[in-house]
């Protein structure tokens, strides 16, 4: 038994000794005012600890935590309120405290719309460069949801500016994504034409130098992302997230303190996610060129397609028998099989692994790469439904009928639409696919197996049409979504779970995997990839989203024909230059994209050597790390094997540019330095000024654009 006496009982015999001569009413009022006043200081140190003591820093921002369950922040940009909800939930109670003395948590109990009931939880933890905001979500009921938000409101907004992964482009303007705009209302969806492609966003105050960035994980499973904003803050809004039955939905964000450069936000999540930003077969860095989509199956003029900067062929010869049986499963290399004829020629094709060797071994010998083509969201051409199913064709050649093949064998991988019934919106009526189904998830394994095995000449597969893993399949349950009003599977979600496994077939066997993403620029799904071929990369959010994505990647962008180079072919390849991605390249039988012109020729040729210079580039993120005197052009900064490169476009008619490189370690006056200029033969040697820690250039222009070389002497 505990006899030690309670802080109250001390106090009343402490004081019945010293006071014990007094009057006996006055002593009992005495005794009820010390009782009353110990019960007080006793509840309040029962209390949750004061906002004081429940502060925490880290990453040069504070938080601290009031009673009410408000959060209160401050950085460089200054001092700014934080907030998780699940919207239309009513609070009904909040609880403060700290975690392990280097945590702040928050817990609110929540009322849904439908008399549910629910809990969000938010933790703050201090990182070395950061604030890790941590929301939980646990509901009870049937299945629900309700969009989960994380706010960031400025106390004082006035001046501040605005960033986000993507901004500025329209479908018909490209405009550089690395400039801020004002803070202003917005909304944006992630993955999205004209939205965002990191899940970041960023302000700043540049008088100060002063940024503040919240990055969501890209480790979360995310559904629907959306960041929105408006003149007062930032927030981002978690979507169609399924709720109930004691289910828990974590997610995770940062707040990074930063100086007052989308640079600075970048290196962060370059860091933090390095796998998402790397490219898995590294090798990928020499093969980086303009590219082609041709069925053109010589090997091309190399002299005239190396000053063009050519490197890589995304082989469009459509040799599989349909679409989505990519390599089909014959018994010799020799074994011919017939093409697939989508457009209804009637002329007979035929091709085998040998003919595919052969065509991928002379390119190889050229000093050229190929790229087999790979399907993996659509299935079959001219399908015609469960009715059509031939059951009396032998297993063995299944295969050779796409629709009977897909209801036989993979069924459970056809996309169902509306009144669900199989998506078949697909090119040439094909079915959308959800790699969510494990009959089709062993299919698309199998045939991965068969690339590798089959096709050793070839350097890789570029992946197709991703923009259907936006797509929600009804009649499959991922267990994490809930859309309209029912479960489903995300077509993404089980994109990813399938090449969790089919890239590491290719990767483990040094291919190169590259991919189409269309509507799905994500760096979950990038992080697949070595590199990205964007079909619409001549519009301009595209090629900003796909950009960003390919910091550390070779991106290869579309170029649909000789007039997409316009009245302004200058200004065509230098926006390619200044993000560093490659343009598709004039070539025989290019499909739906440029062929040869005799003009669009010259222009290629001119650039081509300014192309060649950013041959295996990765983006400098040092922030402030390059910058023009005045802005009188842009200029962005690249390390490339043999040093750096700094491309300098749309000087308009500037003679000379004043380029100035700071923070970066290794670029001393000590380095060679020239430059290359559109349609000038030789390189104009270049000295530079050390002034401090930066390095001053004088930059002749030519055609508005010079690429600047800053190589190593062993060089």
């Amino acid at each position: 038994m505990n006899t030690k006496p309670t802080f109250q009982s001390e106090a009343k015999r402490r004081m019945s000794s010293s006071h014990s001569n007094l009057p006996s009413g006055i002593r009992q009022l005495l005794q009820r005012v010390v009782v009353a006043l110990c019960l007080a200081i006793s509840a309040f140190a029962s209390l949750p600890q004061t906002s004081l003591a429940n502060e925490i820093s880290g990453g040069g921002i504070t938080v601290k935590s009031l009673q009410n369950g408000t959060i209160e922040a401050e950085s460089s940009v200054g001092k700014f309120t934080l907030r998780s909800n699940a919207e239309g939930c009513v609070t009904n109670h909040t609880s403060v405290r700290t975690v392990n003395d280097d945590a702040v948590e928050v817990v609110r109990g929540l009322e849904g719309p439908q008399g549910q009931t629910c809990q969000v939880t938010e933790q703050f933890t201090p990182t070395a460069n950061s604030i890790r905001w941590t929301v939980t979500v646990e509901a009870d009921g049937e299945p629900w949801t309700v969009p989960i938000t994380l706010d960031t409101e400025f106390v004082d907004p006035s001046g501040m500016q605005f960033w986000r992964s993507g901004i500025g482009s329209t479908e018909s303007e490209w405009r550089d994504p690395l400039k801020n705009t004002e803070l202003e209302k917005g909304d944006w969806v992630y993955g999205r034409v004209e939205g965002i492609c990191l899940p970041l966003a960023s302000v700043f105050r540049p008088q100060q130098d002063a940024g503040l960035s919240l990055i969501c994980s890209p480790e979360d499973v995310i559904l629907d992302l959306n960041l929105q904003s408006s003149e007062s803050g930032i927030r981002f809004v978690h979507g169609q997230h399924r709720l109930g039955n004691g289910r828990a939905v974590t997610f995770h964000a940062d707040l990074v303190s930063h100086p007052a450069d989308c640079r600075g936000a970048l290196v962060w999540m370059t860091t933090r996610y390095a796998s998402m930003f790397n490219p898995p077969v590294p090798a990928v860095h020499a093969m980086a060129g303009c590219g082609a989509y041709s069925a053109f199956d010589e090997v091309p003029d190399v002299e005239k397609m190396k000053k063009m900067a050519f490197r890589i062929n995304w082989w469009a010869y459509f040799d599989w028998p349909y679409l989505g049986m990519n390599l089909p499963p014959m018994s010799r290399s020799d074994e011919p099989w017939v093409c697939c004829d989508p457009y209804k020629t009637g002329i007979r094709r035929e091709m085998t692994y040998d003919q595919l060797n052969e065509y991928a071994r002379n390119m190889k010998k050229a000093g050229f790469f190929a790229l087999n083509y790979f399907t993996t969201t659509e299935f079959g051409t001219f399908m015609k439904g469960a009715d059509a199913v031939d059951y009396d064709i032998p297993e063995k050649e299944l295969w050779k009928d796409c629709n009977s093949f897909a209801f036989r064998k993979i069924k459970d991988g056809i996309l169902m639409g509306r009144n669900d019934v199989p998506a078949d919106n697909g090119w040439k009526n094909g079915y959308g696919m959800d790699a969510g189904g494990p009959n089709y998830r062993a299919f698309l394994v199998e045939q991965a197996k068969r690339q590798v095995e089959q096709l050793p000449e070839f350097s890789g597969i570029c992946v197709d049409r991703l923009d259907w893993l936006q797509q929600v399949n009804r009649k499959g349950d991922d267990g994490v979504s809930f859309v309209n009003n029912r479960t489903g599977r995300s077509v993404r979600l089980g994109w990813m779970d399938m090449m969790d496994e089919v890239a590491a077939i290719f990767h483990d066997a040094d291919k190169v995997i590259f991919a189409n993403l269309c509507n799905s620029y994500r760096v979950e799904v990038a992080k697949y990839l070595d590199g990205v071929y964007d079909e619409f990369g001549h519009m301009g959010p595209r090629l900003n989203a796909s950009a960003l994505l390919c910091l550390r990647k070779p991106l290869l962008a579309w170029t649909p024909a000789a007039s997409t180079l316009g009245s302004d072919p200058d200004g065509y390849f230098q926006r390619h230059l200044h993000l560093g991605a490659y343009p598709t390249a004039p070539y025989p039988l290019n499909n739906h994209t440029i062929t040869p012109n005799a003009r669009a020729e010259t222009q290629y040729m001119d650039y081509g050597p300014l192309l060649d210079a950013i041959r295996g580039k990765t983006w400098v993120l040092f922030p402030h790390c390059v910058t023009v005197a005045d802005e009188t052009a842009k200029a962005n900064l690249f390390e490339v094997p043999d040093g750096w490169v700094l491309p300098v476009t749309f000087a308009s008619d500037q003679k000379i540019v004043k380029v100035i490189v700071r923070n970066v370690p290794g670029i001393t006056s000590t380095l060679t330095f020239d430059a290359l200029h559109p349609g000038v033969a030789e390189p104009k040697p270049l000295t530079a000024k050390a002034v401090g820690e930066t390095v001053e250039l004088q930059v002749p222009i030519h055609r508005g654009c010079a690429m600047v070389r800053l190589r190593r002497l062993e060089s």
